[in-house]
């Protein structure tokens, strides 16, 4: 069984050399996925709706600037949120 990713390093759009640079150099680390950043601006502008449940979990947004971050180095390292071990697990 594969450990499960706890690094994602999300790479701007348009650099492809920094994404292959990134692909490389975390090729032997299971742990860690090399991603492309799938946002689209305008695309989140226009499909804003409304939901009758919320069903995450908690806060998605980074609480760092991260556009700032992609557009200065041109990648962004994200950890991955571990859920809660339930207690009832623990006995």
């Amino acid at each position: 069984m594969e450990p499960p990713v706890a690094r994602l390093v999300i790479v701007r759009r348009g650099a492809p050399e920094l994404f292959q640079v990134l692909r490389a150099r975390y090729a032997d680390d299971p742990t860690t996925a090399v991603i492309w950043d799938r946002r689209i601006i305008e695309d989140r502008r226009r499909t804003v709706r409304k939901v009758s449940v919320e069903r995450r979990r908690g806060p998605r947004r980074f609480s760092v600037d991260s556009t700032a971050i992609l557009n200065t180095r041109g990648f962004f390292v994200a950890r991955a949120v571990r859920a809660p071990v339930p207690a009832s697990s623990l006995d």
